[in-house]
């Protein structure tokens, strides 16, 4: 959770008596003591070991403290004294037995010194034996989800990709099908988990999503402690890397849903050149592609017994010079810790014993290759989805109100001149609102070898809401021209909010006036004072914050999952920070009307139809045949919204308006919240 605190002793450390031995110095004395009451108590969080999840169940007395077991057995909560330390103090423990200093010792303990109270008022436990965050509660049982790959769990949220935990499925010869990865889907909690929405329950999108299909589905129902896998499959169809995100959602009420990236490579066998080694100097010279070993390409010197190969040792990735493809020996020349798809260009490699020289790999056919970086992050060809974190998304402008530039970063990551080929200033802006972005310092028209150069991008917003565009960057790279990337700003106009549902502290509800852009957001103020909504950044991700300042630090709701949404009235859930209570409903200020396809916000004045919102309705037989699809108008204001036209309410217009007809209407009064459709 983002306002989580932490607590140093809670890290992993070596040694439980050193950490209960700082402790001791810091408590010296007893607390007073307060037996818990022997009700069942619930645990989940463990990753190790995860069968100590579930139900616990009183188990009589232990030194004088009420203690439990778990409910299959095997697993035990207990509170004793720690006498290897002086004076002796008092902890609750995770156990498979009810001695904290036998070996193995305990799995995890209290980080704070505790008496007999309950330990579901542990604030935070220190891991020994054991790995996760153990939470503790009294009552009502509840599910918690845990994915994992190659037996590895991958974090919520995780942008980075590894082979280690098999979010990289590898590199695939485009020549020779597929590779299909596993996930396991843990249950951690004491109840049963749920998966939501429709069959396989695993939604794939993002830039490449066409190229990984969910090819067998995970159960729908995971008991508590149970488990349940689905695999994915990685078909490429162009050379290079291929992005996109998984997303699971649960009935987990804070990770859902739960989303991840993944990435595949494709490849074409091209052969490489090494230089560079002066010992031995036979490892120099052409090494002829060989396919695929330990999930990535390899080469072999084309006549001599040498490798160029990538695999883990002791959990990281390396690319080796050896001379064979075993790096657990003790005759290896070359390595370096990557997971990058080639070796080509990679410099500073470390050495074995007697090896000198500093490899340089380069293909065997020089030539040139793009990639385009925004605020140092890798935006790859035609990625569709605007965001933050590379500077495609450029924030929220009021409108004709200012402008905003962004700087991008053109790589050169071949070994041959990169030469961009389109007219001055060489990047191409189109798209609906391409208008509304300029190219104000253009690119070098030349890329030297493992170079770069550098343009920017100016927005300003002429009309509201999502403004979009894509940028093309023409070139005589072989397998990415034009490179393309979509961009996109919002323009604001002035628009108060309502709130609603704060129950504490209650005078947070009201009327917040609109006043201005703050950290490239709209942000309002009560309009009595005192409360903010805005959106920041907090630890890589942006949230929506309700609070009596702007420093988050403290804030009083916060949206539950991180939003880059241009306003907050599409929160679906919030976060309620101790002191605060209740569940925030936020509108515009009067009607406001919003118009969705597919469950996705179709902007005002749209003129880039798309299958993703069902703008764009697919192809139909001319020997007959319909297809249907069907609209939801959304009021996300505070007051009805009224369509003010005649019946059928909607216009179609342009040159195949005939091909069209409403044939479902929605109602002409919608009220606040609602959502009529029409087809």
């Amino acid at each position: 959770m983002k306002n989580q605190e932490s607590n140093v002793l809670a890290q992993p450390f070596h040694g439980r008596s050193v950490v209960r031995g700082v402790l001791a110095a810091l408590c010296l004395f007893l607390l007073t003591f307060a037996s818990a009451s022997a009700v069942d108590l619930f645990v989940s969080g463990i990753l190790t070991p995860a069968a100590a999840n579930g139900r616990y169940v009183p188990n009589g007395t232990y030194s004088g403290y009420d203690s439990w077991v778990h409910e299959s057995g095997g697993y035990y909560i207990y509170n004793d004294f720690y006498s290897t330390i002086t004076p002796a103090l008092r902890y609750w423990n995770i156990d498979n037995d009810l001695n904290d200093e036998g070996s193995p010792s305990v799995y995890f303990f209290s980080s704070n010194n505790s008496d007999g109270a309950s330990p579901a008022l542990v604030t935070s436990w220190g891991p020994d034996m054991g790995t996760g965050t153990p939470i503790v509660t009294e009552g009502s049982a509840y599910p918690e989800i845990d994915i994992q790959g190659n037996n590895v769990t991958i974090s919520d949220g995780s942008a980075a990709v590894t082979l280690i935990n098999h979010s990289h499925f590898g590199a695939v010869d485009l020549a020779a099908g597929s590779v299909t990865r596993t996930f396991t889907i843990r249950n951690l909690g004491a109840a049963a988990l749920t998966l939501s929405g429709a069959s396989p329950y695993v939604a794939v999108s993002g830039v490449q999503a066409a190229n990984f299909i969910v090819s067998a589905a995970p159960a729908a129902s995971i008991p508590a402690a149970g488990s349940t896998t689905f695999q994915v499959t990685f078909t490429p169809t162009a050379a290079g890397n291929h992005n996109a995100t998984l997303s699971i959602a649960s009935d987990d009420a804070d990770e859902s849903p739960y989303t991840f990236a993944i990435l595949g490579r494709g490849f074409t066998p091209r052969d490489l050149v090494v230089a560079g080694i002066t010992a031995p100097t036979a490892a120099n010279g052409t090494y002829l592609h060989q396919g695929v070993i330990f999930d990535m390409e390899y080469w072999k010197h084309e006549t001599l017994g040498y490798y160029l190969f990538n695999d883990e040792y002791e959990g990281t990735r390396y690319w080796n010079i050896d001379v064979d493809t075993d790096d657990s020996d003790t005759d290896y020349l070359f390595y370096f810790a990557s997971e990058a798809g080639t070796p080509v260009g990679l410099t500073g490699w470390s050495r074995g014993t007697g090896i000198t020289g500093d490899p340089l790999i380069n293909e065997a056919n020089p030539a040139p290759d793009i990639m385009v970086r925004g605020n140092g992050v890798a935006i790859v060809d035609d990625d569709a989805s605007p965001a933050f974190a590379d500077h495609t998304q450029f924030g929220s402008l009021t409108v004709s109100s200012g402008s905003r530039a962004r700087t991008f970063t053109i790589e050169n990551t071949g070994n041959a001149v990169l030469t961009l080929t389109g007219p001055s200033p060489y990047v191409a802006v189109s798209g609906a609102a391409a208008g509304d972005f300029s190219v104000t310092t253009p690119p070098a028209a030349t890329i030297a070898a493992y170079g770069s150069t550098t343009f920017t991008v100016t927005f300003d917003a002429a009309a509201e809401g999502a403004r979009s565009a894509t940028l093309s960057i023409a070139s005589d790279d072989d397998d990415e021209s034009p490179y393309n990337f979509s961009i996109q700003g919002n323009g604001v106009v002035a628009k108060n909010l309502i709130v609603s549902g704060i129950t504490a502290p209650a005078a947070a509800n009201g009327t917040y006036i609109y006043q201005g852009i703050l950290n490239e957001f709209p942000y309002w103020l009560h309009e009595a004072g005192g409360y903010y909504i805005y959106n920041d950044d907090y630890s890589g991700s942006r949230y929506w914050n309700i609070d009596v300042d702007m420093d988050d630090t403290t804030s009083l709701f916060y949206s539950t999952a991180p939003s880059e949404a241009s306003a907050p009235i599409s929160v679906p859930s919030w976060f309620v920070v101790a002191g605060s209570s209740g569940t925030p409903v936020i509108a515009y200020a009067g009607p406001e009307i919003v118009i969705e396809g597919n469950s996705v916000a179709i902007s005002d004045g749209d003129a880039t139809p798309s299958a993703t919102d069902h703008t764009d309705f697919g192809s139909i037989a001319l020997s007959g045949g319909s297809l249907t699809r069907t609209f939801t108008i959304r009021n996300s204001g505070s007051e009805t919204l009224t369509l003010m036209a005649a019946s059928p309410f909607i216009a179609i217009g342009g040159d195949a308006a005939a091909d069209f007809s409403v044939t479902a209407l929605p109602e002409s009064s919608i009220a606040a919240g609602s959502t009529p459709t029409f087809t």
